[in-house]
C-alpha cells in the first residue's frame, strides 16, 4: 500500500477500535483527498481490501458507508465480493470491529489525528 492508502487503512482501524463506522467524507478528509464527499477513492480503497484480504486479516472497508447508513452501498459491495466472495457483510463488520488493530505496528492507529476520529452520527 502506499502512504496514502496506508493512512485509509489507519483511519479506518481507529474508527473499528471505536466501534464506529466511517463515511467516504470523513476518510476523504482524513487523508486530505481533493472532494469533499471523497468521491474517487474507490482505487485506493480497493488495494486497501484486497491488502489486508492477502494479509488474512478482517476487512476494514466494511465499516466504510454513505451517511446515514450502515452498511456499503452495493456498488461497494461488488468491490468486496470481488475480493472476499459472498460474505455476509454483518459478520465481516463484527469481524472488523472485534479484531485488535493496535496489534499491527504498521496500521497502529494512534497516528491519526485526532480531530478526525470525532464520531459522525450514522
Amino acid at each position: 500500500m502506499d502512504s496514502v492508502q496506508t493512512e485509509i487503512a489507519r483511519f479506518l482501524a481507529e474508527k473499528a477500535m471505536r466501534q464506529t463506522r466511517a463515511t467516504y467524507q470523513q476518510v476523504g478528509d482524513s487523508v486530505g483527498w481533493n472532494h469533499p464527499t471523497g468521491r474517487g477513492l474507490s482505487k485506493k480503497l480497493e488495494v486497501v481490501l484486497h491488502a489486508l484480504h492477502d494479509r488474512g486479516l478482517p476487512p476494514l472497508t466494511a465499516i466504510l458507508v454513505k451517511r446515514g447508513e450502515r452498511h456499503p452501498a452495493p456498488d461497494a459491495m461488488a468491490y468486496i465480493r470481488g475480493a472476499l466472495g459472498d460474505i455476509n457483510i454483518k459478520a465481516a463488520q463484527r469481524e472488523v470491529f472485534a479484531f485488535d488493530w493496535r496489534s499491527l505496528p504498521d496500521l497502529a492507529p494512534e497516528r491519526v489525528s485526532a480531530f478526525l476520529l470525532e464520531a459522525e452520527p450514522l
